[in-house]
This record gives C-alpha cells, structure tokens and sequence, in this order.
C-alpha cells in the first residue's frame, strides 16, 4: 500500500514554500510537476496547502503508473492515450487508503464446503479461501483525487504534445473526460446541508468549553493549577473566535499581536492578512490565510475575552513575550513553551472536545455554523440575496468569482421554499380533513 512517489515540502530563500511531488526511490522531484506548481499553481495565488493536495493526488497518478507498468510520459508523446481498462484501475488506485500499512490490510478467511465424497472412503474436502481487503478512502476523497489529477494529465499531454496538442486536444480531453466520469456521484442534497452544528449542541460545547465547568476536559502535562486554567481560557477563546468569525484554523493560528486593534471593552477588529513569505513562522507547517486578506469586527465583549487572555495568562508563559503569533504553546511538548501554536495542536483541542461533549466539532464545522447564522441574520434583517453574497464574501475572505456565496444562497432559497411550502400545507381550509 505504500506510494513510490510522495510530496514533498520546500521552503524558498523568500520563505515563500510550496510542494513537489519526489520520487522515492531516486529522491529527486519529477520535473512536470514542478512546473505546474510553479506555473499554473503559485501564479494563480494558490496557498500552499491547495498546492499540497494537489502534489498529492499527483503522487498517487504516477505511483499508480510505476505499478502498472506505464510509461506515462512516453506513451502520451507517442498519442497512445490511457485506455478505458486503464482509467477503470487509475479510478480504483485512487480509491486506497495509503495510510494504512501493509501489515494493518485485513486478510478474511472464507471457508468454503465442495463437492460431496465420490465414495465412503473419501472424507468431504474443505478448501479455504484467503482474501485480501484493500482499505478504501471515502467517497469525498475519491473524488477530490480525480478532480485534481484530471486538469494536471490535460495539461502534461499538452506540454509533451507541444506542436501536435492542437491537432491531438480533442483526444486529450476525451482521455481527461473519461477519467472525471470516473469520480463517484455526490449526494446533491449533501452539497445543500453542509455539516454545520445545531444550536442545541453549540450551547452544550460551550458549557464543556467553559475554563469554569467541571466538565471541561483540557489539562496540563505537569498538572499545574496556574497552567491548567490558563489553556482553558486560551481553548475557550479558539472555540469562541472560531464560532464568532468563522475562521479558517490557518487564519486563527496566523494572527499576531500587531493584527489585534481592542479598545478596552469597546468594539474593535481584527486584521487577516496573508503572508506566504513570512520567515518569522517557524512551525513545521506554517499557518496559511487560504482566501483573501480582510478586517473583521469584533464586539466588546470578545475583545476583552481576547484582552484577558493575553494580560493574565499569555504574558505569564515563559517566552511568550517573544512569540508574535496571538495563540501560543502554554507548555513544552515537540516545541518549546512560548512558540506558536500549531494547526496540529488546534485540532487537538477540537478533538478533545469532541471526544468529552459526544459532538463532533472542528474548526470547519465551526464555520458552517457560522454561515447559517448569517444566514438566519439575512432573512430576519431582510437582506436581498446580491445583499447578503456581497456581505459574506467579505466576511468570509472569498474572492469576487467565488461561487460558495452561491452555495449558501442556495441553501436559503430552499429553505424558504420549504416554510412557504410548510405554511401552505398548515393553512386552514373549510371542510378540510387534516
């Protein structure tokens, strides 16, 4: 189950970074891949994780050509395209799991009665039958696989091509088609209710959340009191900026000091900038602001919350003062107490809490959380629909050609659709029996 291709991570002298695909055994990355992260990828302002999943889903194409014994480049300059055979076993590679190891793929044991004895003296033959089950990725992941590999094998066959990719395109792209009919269907009912939390169940995270609550399930490592309610308060103000901003975790953990604008209990805002250059991010992934850079509003009462966390327990962590970033390790672990958070601890918390609550919570649901709520705003302020698009492209970081405002527009065309249908349904009529 292991890859012979895998990308890799490469920080520029600019401290820009971004993602090759590498081959394993040569340890050398693969020329065409770069060249498409670096020209059709970093010019189009794709942040580096974008960039990540993309090298990834480009590992697994070429791993699955070294596997079948396909020499991709040569067959493409030869016009002799995949097959329909092999986009069937190039949808299917894409369809395993890679983490896991060989020696965690489960083997069934069947067993499996033939045909009765010829005579007495025979006994009944038993035969046993050993299959190997191939660990599988969700249906999302399949998709998202061919959806990133289907654009880059367009692209190759046009560069390898070069002065025939104008007489050969129109064979390119039925090769580049068939591969995309291969993507899964998506339950479209699954695109109109993304997995967003239910007020109910965001009041009870708020209750596990609470640095005051018993059921609070954040510690300390060294079990110190001090230490203990200090990473309360900072994982009940990440759950709180997550909920009230709907920030990405990238843009959550790329907040400094020098971004924050309070104003002792009064209103204030937030700057999200991008920085794909910043040398002063020293985490081993660094915190990417994947949409555009914008100012956000924040009430007074969560510009205390943050003016709190940063007077009575950041200023106390050793090195801290250091640290530019607003959200800092409180104690030591892989880095040093005082050094940026990670993503990885981020998700950390959100894990703990969904463990302790029974409720499942990340960053991102936070943010679908965020957007119906906007949504309940628009329709109780009667917010037109080009209205309410401009307000939560902003607010969001989506630029102008961004189609999720169009998403959520959706999303609330059918649910008044469905309490004018409701209310049609309830009206009282003479003579009716319901």
């Amino acid at each position: 189950m292991n890859l012979t291709f895998q990308t890799k991570r490469v920080e520029f002298a600019s401290g820009e970074e971004s993602y090759f695909v590498v081959d394993k055994a040569k340890r050398c990355p693969l020329e065409y891949p770069a060249l498409y992260a670096m020209n059709k990828l970093r010019k189009k302002g794709a942040a580096a994780n974008t960039i990540q999943k993309v090298m990834d889903s480009i590992s697994i194409l070429y791993s699955w050509a070294q596997s079948s014994d396909i020499k991709l480049h040569e067959r493409i300059r030869l016009k002799e395209f995949l097959t329909e055979d092999e986009i069937d076993q190039l949808s299917d590679f894409c369809m395993l799991n890679f983490k896991i190891k060989d020696s965690q793929v489960v083997t069934k044991i069947k067993v499996t009665k033939l045909v009765k004895p010829e005579n007495i003296k025979q006994k009944t033959k038993i035969k046993t039958i050993r299959t190997i089950e191939k660990p599988s990725v969700n249906s999302e992941t399949h998709y998202s696989r061919i959806t990133l590999i289907a654009p880059y094998l367009r692209w190759l066959s046009l560069q390898l091509l070069r002065n025939e990719a104008g007489t050969e395109r129109h064979s390119v792209q039925e090769m580049v088609d068939e591969l995309k009919d291969r993507r899964p269907r998506r339950d479209r009912r699954a695109r109109f209710n993304p997995k967003s939390i239910e007020k109910k169940d965001v009041d009870t995270l708020y209750e596990y959340v609470n640095p005051e609550s018993k059921k609070n399930p954040f510690k300390a490592k060294s079990g110190d009191a001090k230490k203990i309610k200090s990473i309360k308060v900072r994982n009940e103000l990440i759950f709180i900026m997550c909920h009230k901003l709907g920030v990405r975790v990238g843009e959550l953990c790329n907040i400094k000091m020098k971004d924050l604008h309070l104003a002792g209990g009064e209103d204030g805002k937030i700057d999200i900038y991008r920085r794909p250059t910043d040398k002063g991010d020293i985490r081993k992934q660094r915190a990417q602001v994947k949409t555009e850079a914008r100012e956000l509003p924040i009430s007074g009462k969560l510009a205390k919350k943050i003016n709190d966390y940063i007077t009575r327990h950041r200023n106390k962590v050793k090195g801290a003062s250091n640290c530019e970033f607003l959200f800092v390790s409180h104690e030591k672990s892989s880095t040093p107490e005082g050094s940026p958070l990670s993503l990885a601890a981020v998700r950390q918390v959100f894990s703990q809490l969904s463990k302790a609550s029974g409720i499942k919570c990340t960053p991102h649901n936070l943010r679908h959380t965020w957007n119906d709520e906007f949504s309940e705003l628009a329709d109780k302020e009667g917010m037109s629909v080009e209205r309410e698009k401009t307000l939560r492209r902003y607010l969001m970081g989506w630029s102008e050609s961004s189609q999720m405002p169009d998403h959520y527009a959706r999303r609330r065309n059918i649910k008044l659709a469905n309490d004018a249908s409701l209310k049609l349904q309830n009206k009282t009529t003479k003579g009716q029996s319901l």
